[in-house]
């Protein structure tokens, strides 16, 4: 569940805010498509959404947890049950297809062989089994694409955001 009651982000004093008194309810297994022009405010909602921003007002409530009491060294659980796929990708360019995946794994903690066993499903599952030993500037921009969503969905998050 996500709950954000109206929340505020403002990123200068005598700036208007990028989000403005926004409220939304979504509800476990609900879909949920944001569609914005440019610079209205749908980066910004992601940023809140994993806690790289705190909002200026309003409160903030994703998966049971209340970000107003959520402390900065619970963050990184709170982001384990976040999938996100990033505008940019956010792909690290010295690292191959298959890495890439993997590096959500590695940073949660997952062995060696629950990593060899796992990453190779969620590459085909997204359609680029042949391409593992690929780095990222070797791809198309669909591809590099497929690689973000099998980053973000590899460790089954709760909640899965794309920018």
């Amino acid at each position: 569940m996500i709950l954000l009651d109206r929340v505020t982000k403002a990123y200068g004093k005598d700036s208007s805010p990028a989000l403005n008194r926004i409220s939304l309810h979504i509800e476990p297994n609900e879909f949920v498509i944001l569609v914005g022009t440019s610079g209205a405010g749908k980066s910004t909602l992601l940023k809140l959404l994993t806690r790289e921003e705190k909002p200026t007002s309003g409160k903030i409530v994703v998966g049971g947890i209340d970000y107003d009491t959520l402390k900065d060294k619970h963050i990184p659980l709170l982001r384990r049950k976040i999938g996100v796929v990033f505008q940019d990708f956010k792909l690290l360019p010295q690292r191959t297809v298959f890495e890439n995946v993997a590096f959500a794994l590695e940073i949660a903690g997952m062995t060696s062989r629950e990593i060899k066993s796992t990453v190779p499903k969620v590459i085909d599952l997204v359609g680029l089994t042949g391409k593992e030993k690929n780095f990222p500037h070797q791809l198309s921009g669909g591809e590099r694409q497929r690689v973000a969503i099998a980053r973000a969905v590899v460790r089954q998050p709760k909640i899965l955001i794309a920018d």
